[in-house]
């Protein structure tokens, strides 16, 4: 592989004279080191160390096809030497980094209240940057509601009304269940009037190396998959990954033993990507404060102790068609508690979700389960311009006339506090708030 240059694109290691247009005579074979690297440097080499074959036209004295080649092999070579000091240089740093402070970089609490909070990637349910395990018992629609948050995030389409803040690709990993994928896609497609571009959802089936691999001698490490899964978010640039389901994308692990390594393969990627992971689970365990109804994640705790989120999906009868509630049980970084209730909706050859429209219809049933900073949001983009913190009564009203809630100012300050300095909201001129971008 050549740079626009006509040069090697790629590391010093991986560089012979092959990759040189220069040819040593036979006399003057060059001496190498023991990396494989000419034991002199570039302003050594002569005329006299280039081949030149009798039929090129240069071979009879012919120095501007002797000048070329030379000047060609001895800027290959300062690159190489180049692309070895940088190597080194960096090598060096990482190491005087390590053995300046082994544990990596501490913070005060001023730099913890730089830290931006997290910026939502699917308005009140999922964020940018983080991992969120998501669990059901068979039969709760798991994959049709994580395929909704995909397709939303694909496309930008609001997902059950619920805003879309950052579109992009989307890696959908399969453990099962890939022919029917397609249906459902369709569907979706032709309910809400947009086709998915090709290169915004990419579905990888049935890989292998999800699961920790465990030796003798070093324990417990990454699988292969994990590796692939960096290249393929840096090549797409993906915002989202989906792995559904962990049993069938990982067979041989341990639920209980493996759930903190997973989840902490998740939060690796989720950190050095800003991408959010999210991996579907199945329910095992009983609560019975919830009338008989598994609603914590099967396996080890770790599944709902580590993840920055949970999101639980429970039936609400013993039907095959009733209503579904999705909770967001557990948001490490904000306010949880967020439920609504979805049923399916018969579309084409398959089916989608759609909102339960008996439970929106309870008293105050929207208002008492949506976080404040998402009804800042509503109220702000409802009606950007009107409202401001020297005025909080009025954006107190505001928020009764749009989410049929209010909220106390000094709550209202916080979150109004946290979402300018996330750059999620703007102040005017005049001193109101207006959705960022909308700046008068």
């Amino acid at each position: 592989m050549l740079d626009v240059d006509g040069y090697p694109d790629y590391g010093p290691d991986d560089i012979t004279f092959d990759d040189i247009d220069l040819f040593f005579t036979p006399e003057r074979s060059p001496v190498l080191d023991a990396e494989g690297f000419p034991d002199y440097g570039p302003d050594d080499l002569t005329f006299e160390d280039i081949d030149l074959d009798d039929d090129d036209p240069g071979a009879e004295g012919g120095i501007p096809v002797r000048e070329k080649k030379l000047n060609k092999a001895q800027e290959a070579l300062r690159r190489i030497s180049k692309l070895e000091a940088e190597a080194k240089a960096k090598e060096e740093a990482e190491q005087a980094r390590l053995e300046s402070d082994p544990l990596g970089d501490w913070l005060t609490v001023s730099d913890l209240r730089k830290l931006p909070p997290p910026r939502p990637l699917i308005e009140g349910w999922l964020d940018q940057g983080t991992t969120a395990v998501v669990t059901g018992s068979t039969g709760t629609n798991k994959t049709f509601t994580v395929l909704g948050w995909a397709l939303s995030v694909a496309t930008g389409v609001d997902w059950l009304g619920h805003k879309v803040r950052k579109t992009g690709t989307v890696l959908f990993v399969l453990g099962e269940g890939a022919y029917g994928l397609s249906k459902r896609i369709e569907a979706w497609e032709k309910e809400n009037g947009v086709t998915v571009p090709e290169e915004r959802l990419r579905i990888l089936k049935h890989p292998d190396g999800v699961a920790p691999r465990r030796d003798n001698k070093n324990g417990a490490a990454e699988g292969a998959f994990w590796h692939r899964l960096d290249k393929a978010i840096e090549a797409t640039d993906a915002v989202l990954v989906v792995l559904d389901t962990f049993s069938s994308l990982a067979p041989e692990a341990d639920e209980t033993k493996d759930a903190a390594l997973i989840v902490s393969y998740m939060s690796k990627r989720a950190e050095e990507h800003e991408a959010t992971l999210i991996l579907v689970h199945h329910t095992g365990w009983v609560d019975p404060r919830n009338a008989g109804v598994a609603k914590r994640a099967r396996g080890g705790s770790q599944f709902e102790a580590n993840p920055d989120c949970v999101i639980n999906l429970a039936a609400t009868a013993e039907s095959d068609n009733a209503p579904v509630e999705i909770w967001r049980k557990k948001n490490k970084e904000g306010p949880a508690g967020l439920k609504i209730q979805t049923v399916r909706k018969q579309v084409a050859d398959s089916c989608v979700l759609v909102r339960d429209e008996l439970y929106d219809a309870l008293p105050d049933a929207k208002g008492e389960k949506e976080p404040l900073a998402d009804r800042i949001r509503r109220v702000v983009e409802a009606e950007p311009g009107v409202y401001s913190m020297g005025g909080a009564n009025k954006l107190m009203a505001g928020l009764k006339k749009h989410t049929d809630k209010g909220a106390g100012q000094g709550k209202l300050k916080i979150e109004v506090d946290r979402l300018l300095a996330a750059g999620e909201l703007a102040r005017a001129k005049d001193g109101t708030l207006t959705m960022a971008g909308n700046r008068r």
